[in-house]
């Protein structure tokens, strides 16, 4: 009998695969990038950190989701900790990363005080304007080349952003989330609508991909795991439901790490 016993015993645990394991996940995000990636009352929440947690919970990960200011974020998931979400593709950062599949697209916009808006038929009108963007972020491939050419004010805080912008302090704003990150700033900056022009179309179309730090263990073979997860999830169209509820258009194939963004603005 106790013999049968541990044979049941053994036979159940050959049963349980390394993605069924109890694998911890640190997943790294910014706390001040709303409705995209934030924290609220010291939780990590937005649809980035939701699409993460069902593409590591997929992989057969236990997800732990971190939110850091974002430049800290990405030195501690380059520190081989854990991944990090929503994380756009740099020749700089390729040193550090692999990049999993695309996770998700989203727009990247400038936006305007309506009393002193300004035309923009190309990045080249936006040489030696004051623009603000989250500090440490990064767009695509032609916007980060036009960034030097502006008078950047980098910050930790989209709301104060749309404070300085309609105050006069800045002649632009960017955001990365489209319209949906510009009102849910406006509302915690007290700012009206009204008092914003949002720049149409995007300056880019900005592709995320989960970053996978190359200083982790086993880097190449996470990479794969979440790789296998993320076109089960496309597959089986959870996560473009779950974009799709945020008011995004979920990728439906594998991405190159670029996006062209448009000579010309109209």
């Amino acid at each position: 009998m106790r013999n049968r016993a541990a044979w049941a015993i053994w036979w159940g645990l050959a049963w349980i695969t390394p993605a069924m394991a109890d694998e911890t996940l640190v997943i790294y995000c910014s706390e001040h990038t709303p409705p995209k990636h934030y924290a609220e009352a010291g939780v990590a929440k937005g649809y980035a950190v939701e699409a993460a947690r069902m593409v590591a919970l997929e992989a057969g990960y236990v997800p732990k989701v971190v939110a850091l200011p974002w430049l800290r974020a990405i030195r501690e998931s380059a520190s081989g900790s854990g991944i990090i979400t929503s994380f756009s593709r740099t020749t700089e950062r390729d040193r550090a990363f692999l990049y999993t599949d695309l996770l998700l697209e989203d727009a990247v916009v400038l936006v305007q005080a309506e009393s002193r808006p300004f035309p923009v038929r190309s990045l080249a009108d936006l040489s030696g304007r004051r623009i603000g963007t989250t500090r440490g972020a990064r767009y695509s491939p032609e916007l980060n080349a036009a960034l030097p050419k502006m008078v950047i004010n980098e910050d930790g805080s989209p709301p104060l952003r749309l404070q300085m912008l309609v105050a006069g302090r800045l002649e632009g704003a960017l955001f990365a989330g489209g319209a949906p990150a510009v009102a849910y700033s406006a509302r915690e900056a007290g700012v009206a609508m009204s008092a914003l022009r949002i720049v149409s179309p995007p300056l880019a179309v900005n592709p995320n991909f989960l970053g996978v730090p190359k200083a982790m263990p086993q880097a190449a073979a996470v990479k794969a795991r979440l790789d296998a997860a993320l076109a089960r999830l496309r597959k089986n169209g959870r996560l473009a439901r779950l974009l799709e509820q945020a008011g995004l258009t979920a990728p439906s194939a594998r991405a190159s790490a670029s996006v062209t963004v448009p000579a010309t603005l109209p």
